[in-house]
């Protein structure tokens, strides 16, 4: 049997792999490039002043629902193993550290039509999807050893919940919006260069 791996949904998938097509293209240069693009969609980048673009509600509300679920996932990991108050808090402040830090780039590099936003995303969307099912587990140990059952269902159920959320984000007409427009203006732009080259050159 194939081990299959967490993904984070099909329209997700489809706009991560246009995103490598363009950046492979951007990196290739000259005519690769210029067969991403088109003189229509040049025309329309070339003034961005007049172009309104999209919301990017979807990229911002995704911050936080991503740096949520990894604190439950991570904490729920980190309690099951009674760790002491001091070792606990470093482990914890070091983990937050590292996801703000492996976050922060993110909202630059979608602004930038850059793949690595959506790269960043696949990445850690994965990691929590992986982290998930222990953290359920350890959670629905807890359910069934504990008298306090409020207090678990509460976390097992904004776990579920964050997960659907981030899921529905990175999938949804909103986000795939405002990605493929930071994108194609990152081609256009760069297709106006190289065409304005090409007729320095001639």
């Amino acid at each position: 049997m194939k081990r299959t791996k967490p993904t984070p949904g099909t329209a997700f998938s489809a706009l991560t792999s246009d995103g490598r097509k363009s950046h492979k293209a951007i990196k290739l240069g000259g005519e690769a490039l210029l067969k991403h693009s088109s003189p229509e969609m040049e025309v329309y980048f070339s003034h961005p002043q007049k172009k309104r673009p999209p919301s990017t509600f979807a990229a911002a509300i995704l911050m936080p629902i991503f740096l949520a679920l990894f604190v439950i996932n991570s904490q729920t990991i980190i309690n099951f193993f009674d760790l002491t108050a001091e070792s606990s808090s470093i482990i914890s402040l070091s983990t937050m550290l590292i996801s703000s830090i492996f976050l922060g780039p993110i909202p630059y590099c979608l602004g930038r039509g850059n793949v690595w936003g959506l790269l960043l995303i696949h990445y850690f969307y994965s990691f929590n999807l992986s982290m998930s099912p222990i953290a359920i587990c350890i959670m629905v140990s807890e359910i069934i050893k504990s008298r306090a059952l409020a207090p678990h269902f509460i976390v097992l159920a904004m776990l579920l919940s964050l997960i659907f959320l981030c899921s529905k984000i990175i999938n949804g007409k909103s986000f795939n919006k405002m990605v493929r427009f930071y994108a194609n203006r990152r081609i256009a732009l760069k297709a106006l260069q190289v065409r304005g080259h090409i007729t320095n050159k001639s």
